[in-house]
């Protein structure tokens, strides 16, 4: 459950999926991360990998995930992206 601030990840348009734009910045990790939650006041998604390397891969990916979330994501303000441990 989202606490103060928090949001499950889905932005506005409900219609729009945080794995799929996952998916679209960066296509070799699709299927292996999931969205958790977005926290709307500092602007953080929290994502899960399946595996440490591809929390590797996310970590190194993070600027183009956050420019593509923001396009692609209406109403979407993402400044940072946590990777949890897997």
């Amino acid at each position: 459950m989202a606490h103060d601030g928090e949001q499950p990840f889905a932005f506005s348009a409900p219609t729009t999926r945080a794995d799929d734009i996952l998916a679209a910045a960066a296509p070799e990790l699709a299927g292996q991360v999931q969205a958790m939650k977005f926290d709307a006041d500092t602007g953080r998604l929290d994502v899960a990998p399946d595996a440490p390397v591809c929390g590797t891969k996310l970590r190194w990916s993070a600027p183009k995930l956050v420019a593509t979330t923001n396009e692609k994501g209406q109403g979407a303000n993402v400044r940072m992206l946590h990777v949890l441990v897997p």
